[in-house]
């Protein structure tokens, strides 16, 4: 059976139309095709309901308007050769017509060369009304009820606050990579991101992200084919939400190019511990392919392993001479508190935010500040009585007990101890401690519309926000559990990392019965336990660490951490044994 045209349409369609920041992204390359200065975006209910995009570009000829919502009819490439140097976004002759195809759209245009303009009005794809308007030069399109005929493409978008978020990062990526261009954008008729035109890609920065992150952006040394920005050392995330690449100024999704820069970081990061960069690879179009992706999101380069290596190399060596590098020494190498001679054990009662402090042991390279006996409950079933022996490494404790060797991690099993104690204190105080003043916070538009998602949740737990922008938000009140925590940039971080965890124990087989709300409360005990138990680095004295070990037999879940990471592992006698040869099988 052949497919009929209005099926083949919607097939198209979900090609490239696959939610509304997918079709504010191509409205928005339209309207830069058009050569426009101005580009204004509005959506209503995260675009579900209404996306309209306007511009002042050279607009559509009166005798192409209907043209223009054919499949495969564009104006940007004219013969197949054309498809080996692509200096335009569009080029397939897609996307208004796979628009069309699944919503009602009116476009509102006139040609700079012509007097008056045209108005369409389509649904479904087919034209509803036409008429003449008077108009200014330039291109107005309005989407509305997108998916209206498809429903079970419209029931599975995200909520209101998830997909208002996709089209912030849709915009932002574009206005990165247009800087001389003007950009605003609304939803639901609120400002959310006011971009004017700008000389240099810092000021855009600035504009989108605020002073405090734009500050911390290293500009690239100067380089044949890379430009742009990387974020100081120091000054890192637990995600990818600050991550941009442009090829030819074009916004793309690379692994390799991500891959490439994280590598020039060296040992400065750890694993889960990500740059920000803004990348810009301007490089001859024809060893580059665009068209592997219908949404043209991702690219194919000609020499792949050239390019890692060049960029790999730039990044290091602007790090080398750029980067504040006393800044990165405090942030990997922990300074060690202040001694305390006292042998009480840590309080479990006590708030996981208190200043601790260690006395240092006399255990270096060697072990032979052999602790008395030291009875400690049994935290496993087949653990008793251990003898701790000492630190190693600034990181794990050994321990004897009967026919094993015990290698504890100091940081885990603290944190486990921490966790539910501060579970414990959440369950019996809702309380919230008001701050001094409110806290202004500047962050990516991408997380701002994350904390605006969970905002019920993070009320109901104690925190509360005061007025918020395209680039900050104002924090007035937070848990008090957490009115401790008098480091501001921990205090955020923790909030931050929080709505990351969260997301992280939904595939957790401890918490997988768990409600949202719960999993908010698990997440802020866990990344509260985080921040304030043993790092590496630290050297508590024998009694301090026993003490924490008594207070692991008194958890529900003795094994790991909150994150997952086995708290020890055990090595039998007869194992160490048949290392060394004693027995032979």
């Amino acid at each position: 059976m052949r497919l009929d045209r209005e099926t083949i349409k919607r097939i198209a369609a979900g090609e490239v139309v696959s939610r509304p920041a997918s079709v504010v992204k191509e409205l928005i390359e339209n309207s830069l095709d058009a050569r426009a200065e101005r580009i204004s975006v509005n959506i209503l209910n995260g675009g579900k309901d209404l996306i309209e995009v306007v511009d002042d570009g050279i607009g559509i000829p009166s005798h192409e308007v209907e043209l223009a919502l054919e499949l495969h009819t564009t104006s940007k490439i004219y013969e197949p050769d054309d498809l080996r140097s692509i200096a335009t976004y569009g080029f397939r002759g897609e996307a208004l017509a796979s628009i069309a195809a699944v919503s009602i759209l009116e476009i509102s245009t006139r040609s700079s060369e012509e007097a008056r303009g045209t108005y369409l009005l389509t649904e479904g794809g087919k034209i509803i009304e036409r008429k003449t308007i008077d108009r200014t030069p330039g291109t107005t399109i309005r989407v509305r009820n997108l998916f209206f005929n498809t429903p079970a493409r419209r029931k599975f978008l995200k909520s209101d606050v998830i997909e208002k978020k996709h089209v912030i990062s849709v915009v932002t990526k574009i206005a990165l990579a247009n800087a001389e261009k003007h950009f605003t954008l609304l939803a639901n008729g609120k400002p959310i991101i006011r971009a004017p035109a700008r000389n240099t890609i810092r000021e855009r920065i600035f504009d989108l992200f605020g002073p405090k992150i734009a500050n911390n952006f290293l500009e690239l040394n100067a380089h044949p084919i890379f430009s742009g920005f990387i974020t100081q050392p120091h000054y890192y995330s637990r995600d990818r939400s600050l991550q941009f690449a442009f090829v030819n100024g074009r916004p793309v999704n690379s692994t390799l190019l991500g891959t490439a820069v994280k590598t020039g970081y060296g040992t400065l990061l750890m694993t889960r511990q990500h740059p920000g960069f803004i990348i810009y690879v301007n490089i001859d179009p024809e060893t580059v392919d665009v068209n592997i992706h219908p949404a043209k999101l991702e690219i194919r380069f000609q020499d792949e392993e050239m390019l890692a290596s060049e960029l790999r190399k730039l990044v290091k060596l602007t790090i080398s001479e750029k980067a504040e590098m006393d800044q990165v020494r405090s942030e990997i190498i922990p300074k060690p508190q202040v001694s305390n001679t006292s042998h009480e054990e840590p309080d479990v009662q006590a708030r996981a935010t208190d200043p601790m402090v260690f006395e240092r042991t006399a255990v270096q390279s060697r072990l032979t500040d052999v602790s008395p006996q030291l009875p400690i409950p049994s935290f496993h079933s087949s653990i008793g009585e251990m003898r701790l022996l000492g630190q190693v490494f600034k990181k794990y404790f050994l321990a004897e007990t009967e026919g094993e060797l015990v290698l504890i991690d100091m940081h885990a099993v603290h944190e486990r101890v921490n966790y539910e104690k501060n579970l414990q204190a959440l369950a019996k105080d809702h309380e919230r401690q008001s701050l001094l003043s409110p806290l202004r916070v500047e962050l990516p538009p991408s997380i701002i519309a994350r904390i605006e998602e969970n905002t019920e949740f993070l009320e109901s737990m104690g925190f509360r926000f005061g007025s918020r922008g395209s680039s900050f938000i104002e924090l007035t009140s937070v848990p008090h559990i957490m009115s401790g925590v008098s480091n501001t940039e921990k205090l955020v971080s923790i909030l931050l990392d929080m709505l990351k965890n969260a997301e992280d124990l939904l595939g957790a087989e401890e918490h997988s019965s768990l409600s949202a709300k719960d999993l908010m409360y698990h997440a802020l005990a866990a990344q509260i336990a985080c921040h304030g138990s043993l790092r590496a680095g630290d050297e508590p004295n024998l009694a301090y660490f026993a003490g924490i070990l008594r207070n692991l037999s008194k958890c529900k879940n003795q094994l790991s951490c909150p994150h997952g990471r086995p708290v020890l592992i055990r090595f039998p006698e007869s194992w160490l044994d048949k290392q060394f040869k004693r027995i032979v099988t």
